[in-house]
């Protein structure tokens, strides 16, 4: 087994008051994942054992950490945990929109991608 910690791939989008954080990890279950968020941080933990033909298994560890562009009320904060993924719902201390999920010193992630499903504001503005 193996030391090395994979980043995962995940997305992100912000809606009104909220920024919504979908992490891709499959085979979770929720004993093997390990999330804390403070007002500008989240990590994130999981490990995952794959079982393969011929009975040989193979543990993966996959790590995530985020420094926040801005701060989160880690106190609405919430998350989900399906089978393939953890979606975070991460609460605004202020509603105005983020550039970017990391703070500005912080290099984008090549994991990262836009959530189309979760952009721009809570009315639908016709531009």
């Amino acid at each position: 087994m193996s030391d090395e910690e994979w980043c995962p791939i995940y997305k992100w989008g912000q809606r009104g008051g909220t920024v919504y954080v979908t992490i891709f990890v499959p085979c979770l279950n929720e004993e093997a994942v390990k999330l804390n968020i403070s007002p500008l941080e989240v990590d994130f933990s999981a490990a995952r054992v794959a079982t393969f033909a011929g009975g040989k298994t193979a543990e993966r560890k996959y790590r995530l950490k985020l420094n926040l562009r801005e701060e989160v009320d880690e106190s609405r904060c919430a998350y989900y945990l399906r089978h393939d993924h953890v979606r975070l719902e991460l609460a605004k201390r202020k509603a105005a929109p983020w550039r970017s999920l990391q703070a500005a010193h912080v290099p984008k992630n090549p994991n990262e991608r836009p959530d189309f499903d979760h952009m721009g504001d809570d009315d639908d503005d016709d531009d």
